[in-house]
């Protein structure tokens, strides 16, 4: 449910191509703490606490706020979600590879997979679009792999590495 997912949906739309979303739900909770050891590891107690700091944040604030129109999408509101979702094909998931999500795939039978905001996918995934796949990462690669990486770029006081990449 990015809205950067939505917002590329519109696009699509409004050019009268055909399209389909996969959306990748919350990872599960064994999953989740699985990923805060490694952020924990690789990065320490101090990344690992302000990063649960900023989503208790970012949660309270939805909360106190709303959640529609807020952000870099203004346009990506819950109205224009629900158009998405009751005018094209969509599946929510939690294991990208699982066979279900595959067979959804393949029945779309795309030309592209368009990616934003995915996790490590896999070549069973990925190469169901006869074209190919174009993944979106909000970091230069080589240099800024991984997540946050314009949180990285501007904390190492390297603003020039921030940008994005597509692969």
């Amino acid at each position: 449910d990015l809205p950067e997912a939505y917002f590329l949906a519109r696009f699509l739309e409004s050019r009268g191509q055909r399209l389909a979303l996969l959306n990748i739900v919350a990872r599960p909770i064994a999953q989740q703490l699985k990923v805060l050891k490694r952020l924990r590891r690789n990065r320490g107690n101090a990344y690992v606490a302000d990063l649960l700091l900023a989503r208790v944040a970012q949660l309270a604030g939805g909360l106190v706020r709303g959640s529609h129109g807020q952000g870099a999408f203004p346009e990506v509101d819950a109205a224009f979600v629900r158009h998405i979702r009751s005018h094209h094909p969509h599946i929510d998931c939690t294991d990208p590879h699982a066979a279900h999500v595959l067979d959804f795939v393949r029945s779309t039978d795309p030309d592209y997979l368009l990616l934003a905001g995915a996790q490590i996918l896999k070549p069973e995934l990925y190469q169901l679009g006869r074209e190919g796949a174009l993944n979106r990462h909000l970091g230069l690669l080589p240099d800024m792999r991984g997540s946050d990486c314009p949180i990285w770029a501007f904390a190492l006081n390297q603003p020039e590495r921030s940008g994005y990449s597509v692969h």
